[in-house]
């Protein structure tokens, strides 16, 4: 079966809560998150009626979809989707980059790519990809360009967190299935990064949660996160540690980069993004 929609990121931009909403709703399918088809050279390899597979348990009237944060950011990736289902409807989250550099800094340290004690400013430089990955505009309008204003949503999260209900019923009547549902996961805080006290500990949930859905248990995650299960888990292995992010310390090409962007974003689509803190610390470095 194939999708009608397909969630391409942004990464650490509150796609799990995201899909956590759309994945409860009775007229959406989305039996796994995180295929990464487009985007991963050994997947795509194993072909479109592979990628297809994993839809064919959807019913017929619901709308089918997926999410893969590995998506926005690649050129390649973008450019398959558009090729292969050219009349999908893209939706796209993104967040204040400077943010959702630190979220992903900390995700990182969660799958144990960087050590506990590793400095965010120092990362900043080692890994551009955590600044990188806050530059949304030319991506956003390539997807315009070449879907049409009408098949992408884009999406930003500070307003999702201010206005939870009205953000998520923009998705459903995007999609065009009932905008008045409720989701159990609305107003609560999913996959929340946060400096783990056992880092294998960590990796061993996100793996069974992958093998089960793998074996079409998603139910079961379901009720299991409707309930607080998986967040009390997830909690109780947090150390509490936060991520060193001094505003001060971020590099003065950067943040004139990420805020030229967002200026180029903002004029795009016609909004006012001045509260993200990337403009704060243009202000900051700027004296």
């Amino acid at each position: 079966m194939q999708p009608q929609f397909i969630g391409v990121g942004a990464q650490k931009a509150g796609t799990s809560w995201i899909y956590a909403c759309l994945e409860e709703h009775p007229e959406i399918c989305m039996p796994v998150k995180e295929i990464h088809f487009f985007s991963k050279q050994d997947r795509y390899a194993k072909g479109v009626n592979w990628y297809e597979g994993h839809f064919d348990a959807c019913s017929s009237g619901c709308q089918v979809g997926e999410f893969s944060t590995t998506y926005l950011h690649s050129e390649e990736a973008l450019e398959r989707i558009c090729s292969v289902y050219p009349n999908a409807k893209i939706i796209v989250s993104i967040r204040d980059p400077i943010t959702r550099a630190e979220s992903h800094f900390n995700n990182d340290i969660m799958a144990g790519m960087v050590p506990k004690d590793s400095h965010f400013s120092d990362m900043l430089l080692e890994r551009p990809e955590y600044w990188q990955r806050g530059l949304y505009h030319r991506k956003i309008q390539w997807l315009l360009e070449n879907f049409g204003r009408d098949k992408v949503l884009v999406l930003v999260l500070e307003e999702g967190k201010r206005d939870p209900e009205n953000f998520i019923r923009s998705i459903y009547r995007f999609l065009g299935v009932d905008a008045s549902f409720d989701a159990s996961s609305l107003k609560r805080k999913i996959n929340v990064s946060a400096v783990p006290r056992s880092v294998i500990v960590g990796k061993m949930m996100d793996f069974i949660s992958r093998v089960m859905r793998a074996l079409g248990m998603g139910q079961i995650i379901r009720y299991l996160r409707a309930r607080g299960i998986i967040e009390w888990a997830r909690k109780a292995n947090a150390s509490g540690g936060e991520v060193p992010s001094d505003l001060t310390v971020w590099p003065p090409f950067v943040v004139e980069e990420l805020e030229a962007d967002r200026q180029q974003l903002e004029t795009m689509l016609g909004s006012d993004l001045g509260y993200w803190r990337s403009v704060g610390l243009m202000k900051v470095n700027n004296g």
